[in-house]
């Protein structure tokens, strides 16, 4: 598998909503490998899109078609700064991976202390009453975790960001209420 992370602050997120759904109904038909996406907009206006494909060549196959670009290009409107992108195939897919009916969105990421603890912190074993769903993204001795919750109750309920902080450096967490799937 591989994923790309797009950040990007946006001056519009109902525009960007339409937007995303606009290109996935647009380009999804016809995408090459491509699994799905997990998107949103944080309240205070940071657009997130993870973005899954089978494979890195899938991906760059679908980025250098022109209708890919035409819609990226199309998007400027929206978006107010420079996108950071990341990229990776060193993925962990957290239960089933990201739910499409999520009611909310927690994207944490920081640097990496110790990558072991972190994976056994994510593990199913440690028990609970909710399989966690999502993606652990691994990058640069760096981690994107998106998980997704069927509500936010849930998720503010949930100890792994608290637990996470030992293990992490610079950790910034994003919160999508109203998340889009694809």
């Amino acid at each position: 598998m591989f994923v790309q992370v797009i950040e990007c602050p946006v001056r519009d997120s109902d525009g960007m909503r339409a937007h995303f759904y606009a290109g996935v109904e647009r380009l999804h038909p016809t995408a090459v490998g491509w699994l799905g996406a997990t998107s949103g907009v944080t309240d205070d206006g940071v657009w997130i899109n993870i973005i899954c494909f089978a494979s890195p060549e899938a991906a760059r196959t679908n980025s250098a078609r022109p209708e890919q670009g035409r819609w990226w290009d199309e998007g400027e409107r929206y978006r107010t700064g420079a996108p950071r992108f990341v990229d990776s195939t060193d993925v962990t897919v957290l239960g089933s991976g990201p739910a499409s009916d999520a009611g909310f969105v927690r994207v944490i990421e920081g640097g990496v202390r110790d990558r072991h603890s972190v994976e056994a912190l994510l593990s199913p074993a440690r028990g609970g009453d909710q399989p966690d769903r999502g993606l652990a993204i691994w990058h640069d001795d760096a981690l994107t975790l998106a998980r997704t919750f069927t509500s936010e109750a849930r998720a503010r309920s949930d100890p792994v960001r608290d637990a996470l902080a030992r293990f992490l450096t610079e950790m910034a967490t994003y919160d999508i209420a109203r998340p889009w799937t694809a």
